[in-house]
């Protein structure tokens, strides 16, 4: 009698929920991305004056794209694995996205185009890697109901696509149309790998601090350098010392949750909280933020064998989170407020304690 098969178990038990739930969110997210580009076209001819023709160059970016994309992305995953493919994906599809802020600034449709087709490459290289990723994770008897599941949340990614596009770029009020805004956001979702979110969490915490303390805790620029100095970098490598220690009666990817949710915590506390009240939050931020960059490298390249210096190297590239956190938290501190800013290491905490959370699932 044959045995039934399990759609994300192998026959002898294996079980790849886990990865193949978050191959599954690529889906989406790709499907989203090409169905916005529709919306694009009439904005643009709108918006910059471009003709039909010349907005139908949004398609032939993206699409075009994957001609280039496919053998060079063919070759990584062949040396490298699927994973690897995967990242530089999501970190293409990420640094397109994030490019849009810019552009809405500048207005050039060159420059737009130039973001989509590093979109376009970033999409290429997750179509190339998750497509066959998805038909391995579980018994091959079920590859092409695991596929087919999958590729239903790409058709919800089509919905999305013009729907959020709509909203943000079709508004009556033309100062309320932002096509930066759902471009952000899908920048900051694909960009969500726990290194990277920790670097990004860490330097935009540290770039506006002394905003914070000036604005909200009636502190002058100079006493509240001296705060972030002796104050938060303080904790933070007392922090660092002291970790080692308590990691000999905790082990180290439930200690690394733990901070996380109390850095999330404490962010959400800076938020609401004014005054001296949201100062001590962030020193508590510090200190529980002081261990995650170590823990997070060291959790991550612990089993890879002879692969450790190539893990170490992509690990290493995710510190380019660093670079766009700052950014988007001015963004958001301009047209909204320094402390909804802080949202954004708030989401990078959430992340990371995610990841710590499932981190031996995910092992």
């Amino acid at each position: 009698m044959e045995s039934k098969t399990k759609l994300v178990k192998t026959a002898d038990g294996k079980n790849y929920l886990v990865p193949f739930i978050l191959v599954t969110t690529l889906f989406f997210l790709w499907g989203f991305a090409h169905s916005i580009l529709d919306v694009l076209n009439k904005h643009f001819q709108d918006s910059l004056d471009i003709s039909k023709a010349g907005s139908a160059l949004v398609q032939t970016m993206v699409y075009g794209s994957y001609f280039i994309m496919a053998l060079p992305v063919g070759k990584l995953i062949t040396k490298h694995g699927y994973r690897a493919g995967v990242l530089v994906g999501l970190v293409l599809y990420g640094i397109g996205s994030l490019m849009f802020i810019p552009g809405n600034y500048l207005q050039s449709f060159p420059f737009f185009l130039f973001s989509l087709f590093i979109i376009g490459c970033g999409i290429a290289c997750l179509e190339t890697s998750a497509n066959p990723y998805a038909t391995v994770l579980g018994d091959m008897k079920a590859a092409e109901r695991r596929i087919n599941l999958a590729q239903s949340f790409n058709g919800m990614g089509w919905i999305c696509g013009p729907l959020v596009g709509g909203i943000f770029l079709f508004s009556d009020n033309s100062e309320d149309q932002n096509i930066a805004i759902p471009y952000t956001i899908i920048g900051i979702v694909v960009l969500l790998v726990a290194l990277f979110l920790y670097v990004a969490a860490q330097t935009g915490i540290n770039s506006f601090f002394i905003n914070y303390m000036t604005d909200h805790s009636g502190i002058a620029a100079r006493e509240a350098s001296l705060w972030l100095s002796f104050g938060g970098m303080g904790l933070f490598m007392l922090g660092r010392m002291g970790g080692s220690l308590v990691m000999k009666f905790f082990r180290s990817d439930r200690l690394l949750a733990i901070c996380a949710v109390v850095a999330a915590i404490a962010m959400l506390v800076a938020m609401i909280g004014y005054g001296m009240t949201g100062v001590y939050a962030f020193f508590v931020c510090y200190l529980c933020e002081s261990i995650m960059f170590p823990t997070i490298f060291a959790l991550s390249i612990k089993g890879v064998g002879g692969e450790t210096k190539k893990a170490s190297s992509y690990l290493i590239m995710t510190i380019v989170g660093g670079a766009f956190a700052p950014l988007v938290m001015g963004y958001i501190a301009d047209n909204v407020s320094i402390t909804a800013g802080f949202s954004v290491p708030f989401v990078c905490f959430i992340g990371i304690s995610v990841y710590a959370a499932l981190y031996r699932k995910l092992k």
